[in-house]
């Protein structure tokens, strides 16, 4: 219910057994540590690393993520993002070994589709049920590669706001994922948000 860079997650890699395994979310991104996402710019080419990754492909599976919407300096309201049939459903990611031979994996990130631009500027790319074993498939051209990493269509998707306490990482409580009156992580209650 509430994961952050450095656990593991289930993820499916373009590797020939094709079996689910799991992976550390944040791929070692030069000394600084672990990055759990990478921003492809949507209609142009991906940032250089990360065209070199797409070599390394993989599924990060999900049933829904949480965003952040920024409502003063310091204070952020929670909100998760699902598809409407609350269905599980694949992020576009690329993984490698990492220092101790673990895999390790990020999520691809694209603009957000008008869902999720009022709360968030990015979001994670979500594949359709069609493209996600192509996506694993090791002879697919670079360009329609970038092609699918498309915003998800805004019409099969529902946003909600969650408990604060999602930001408390460690805490993994089912009622993280259930709908709550909007708050900022100091408890301060928001009545409007347009």
């Amino acid at each position: 219910y509430n994961i952050a860079p450095g656990d593991k997650v289930a993820v499916v890699t373009d590797e020939e057994s094709r079996q689910l395994t799991w992976a550390v979310w944040g791929l070692p991104y030069q000394s600084t540590g672990l990055t759990h996402q990478l921003f492809v710019r949507p209609g142009g080419k991906p940032i250089p690393k990360t065209a070199q990754l797409l070599t390394r492909r993989c599924l990060v599976l999900a049933d829904g993520y949480y965003v952040w919407r920024k409502i003063s300096r310091r204070g952020r309201v929670p909100f998760r993002v699902t598809l409407k049939w609350n269905m599980p459903f694949a992020f576009a990611g690329v993984w490698q070994r990492n220092e101790n031979g673990e895999a390790a994996c990020a999520v691809l990130t694209t603009a957000a589709n008008p869902l999720v631009e009022p709360v968030a500027e990015r979001m994670p790319v979500i594949l359709s049920l069609e493209r996600e074993q192509d996506w694993l498939k090791p002879d697919v051209p670079l360009a329609d590669l970038l092609e699918w990493l498309a915003p998800y269509p805004t019409e099969q998707m529902r946003i909600f706001p969650v408990s604060a306490q999602v930001s408390q990482i460690g805490l993994n409580i089912p009622e993280l994922a259930e709908p709550s009156q909007p708050a900022d992580q100091f408890g301060n209650y928001v009545l409007d948000f347009e």
